[in-house]
């Protein structure tokens, strides 16, 4: 039976599990969300144990301002991928890293007058931000790792990944964001190269591109977000 619920609200994960069980109880095969809800809920993970197909229609921009709409057809049909989905993005060294969508509760494009720097903290905090009525601490991702290139905030805006771990969210300021990506962590190789600093908050990397000369680093956001650094 192939049937299409379609589902329109909110990015939470708790929606979710109504539709899909929906979906299994009747023998639908097919459910059909906004790209935006798919994105920041990971909702894919859920289908899979379900054994129900994801529909997916509109652009990413609810999840990943400022890149732009894809101009395929309106309504797509995603393939079942491999591995998980990750966001992609650089910071000013020139390094690129993922983080698991799981880990990430926005991504923002703030103007940087919307950061209020606060006085005699630790200079890896650019200020604060208020995001959707929360007061969130905004931390310039590469100095944290060891970069010695600040980011720059005389830009129009400033690419922020929200992640968050129970009830801790940071707002980690990068260079640019590429995008999102299904990546296999079962590909992931030891981090053979990374500076001292930085590998406490590695998961792993994924050597990409033929001949496999490209590095793509996975951080792990609950080391980042617990790290005694941002004390110092």
């Amino acid at each position: 039976m192939t049937e299409k619920i379609y589902c329109q609200g909110s990015p939470a994960v708790a929606p979710f599990t109504p539709w899909l069980c929906q979906a299994w109880l009747c023998q639908v095969s097919t459910i059909e969300v906004s790209i935006g809800f798919f994105l920041a809920g990971n909702l894919n993970n859920f289908a899979r144990n379900a054994g129900v197909r994801i529909m997916i229609s509109g652009s990413p921009d609810f999840i990943l301002p400022g890149l732009g709409v894809d101009p395929a057809p309106e309504f797509q049909e995603l393939e079942t991928p491999e591995g998980e989905l990750h966001l992609r993005f650089y910071v000013p060294s020139g390094n690129e890293f993922a983080l698991p969508a799981t880990g990430i509760r926005e991504v923002l494009s703030p103007s940087p007058d919307r950061m209020t720097p606060i006085p005699n903290v630790s200079s890896l905090l650019l200020g604060t931000l208020n995001m959707r009525g929360r007061v969130i601490w905004v931390a310039d991702l590469g100095q944290f790792l060891g970069d010695q290139t600040p980011l720059n905030t005389d830009r129009p805006e400033i690419p922020i990944v929200a992640v968050e771990d129970q009830d801790t969210i940071l707002g980690l300021a990068v260079d640019r964001i590429v995008g999102m990506d299904w990546l296999d962590v079962e590909q992931l190789h030891s981090q053979n190269n990374a500076p001292d600093g930085m590998i406490p908050f590695l998961r792993g990397e994924w050597m990409l591109g033929a001949p496999a000369t490209k590095v793509l680093r996975l951080l792990d956001q609950v080391k980042i977000l617990r790290s005694a650094r941002w004390a110092a």
